[in-house]
């Protein structure tokens, strides 16, 4: 990772564990269920830090910070590098590769707890919108005026963050035409103070009788 850039941390368990898989099922994807107890290979720290677009998933002893494997990947290639288990949410497989080698393996992860899992998804799922629209504030900034492709970059990413496509949508010309005005009416709090106002009044304007 540059060193030039700001490293952020997503996301940390300081109690994982990491287990030997069987190859990939044809069809299905993996099964966390037919990972033995005794393919249980690692237990320990997990951190997940990035730089820019960049993430790695870090796998440390909890003591000694030294580290066991990592999991690079960018929002890209998340889908490839971190696969959840077909049988239960809080398994994953990720793809660790060897930062001198380049060589990769699969490894099962396991979390204690099903809000450990959705934590480590959700700090994914963040990161990749921050990205998205880092990318699109980019390059609106870097448009010439006049030829923004902020509406047409704004449209594609919709489909992954409307809440965001929102804030560029063109709200139309909202000044007033001519001839039209603008009617507020009344709060109910207003009107109900205006009816307790015009009973009282009331009350004490009837004929009393006295006995």
């Amino acid at each position: 990772m540059d060193d030039s850039v700001v490293e952020h941390t997503l996301y940390v368990n300081r109690s994982v564990k990491v287990y030997r898989i069987p190859p990939r099922p044809a069809a299905g994807g993996h099964r966390s269920g037919e990972w033995r107890v005794a393919d249980e290979i690692w237990t320990g720290r997990l951190r997940m830090i990035s730089v820019g677009s960049n993430v790695e998933i870090q796998l440390e002893d909890v003591n000694s910070g030294e580290l066991f494997a990592v999991c690079p990947f960018t929002p890209a290639t998340q889908a490839v590098a971190v696969e959840p288990a077909a049988d239960s949410s809080r398994y994953f497989v990720l793809r660790v590769e060897d930062p001198a080698t380049k060589r990769h393996a699969f490894l099962g992860l396991g979390f204690s707890e099903r809000g450990e899992a959705f934590d480590f998804n959700a700090a994914m799922a963040d990161h990749a919108r921050h990205c998205q629209r880092e990318t699109i504030a980019q390059t609106a900034a870097a448009a010439p005026d006049g030829s923004s492709p902020v509406g047409s970059s704004v449209t594609a990413a919709a489909n992954c963050d409307p809440a965001f496509a929102a804030l560029y949508k063109d709200p139309g010309d909202l000044s007033l035409k001519e001839g039209q005005t603008i009617r507020c009416p009344q709060t109910a709090q207003l009107r109900w103070w205006r009816l307790l106002v015009t009973s009282s009044w009331w009350f004490w304007q009837r004929p009393h009788i006295t006995y």
